[in-house]
């Protein structure tokens, strides 16, 4: 893979990625990862890897604490969407 970006990601802020394939390791924290083509929902904690296929479709990585990911491959769209939590 080409390139590595390091993210942090508040509680509840999301990353999504549509355009390529890549590895998602999480440096630091608990990120959830749902893509449309993949039926799991993945939980990686502190060193763990999820490997993202663009055929799966968007990647969408939520923190559920604060968390710090390395982000491999080229990743020419990344959208942070602000979020705001709401309990029941």
């Amino acid at each position: 893979m080409k390139n590595s970006h390091i993210l942090h990601l508040d509680k509840g802020q999301i990353f999504k990625s549509e355009k390529q394939d890549m590895e998602i390791r999480c440096l630091d924290g608990v990120l959830w990862i749902t893509q449309p083509g993949d039926s799991r929902d993945v939980i990686l904690n502190k060193g763990q890897c999820y490997l993202a296929k663009k055929s799966q479709g968007p990647l969408v990585v939520e923190a559920m604490k604060s968390a710090q990911l390395e982000v491999k491959g080229m990743v020419p769209q990344i959208s942070f969407v602000p979020v705001q939590l709401v309990r029941f």
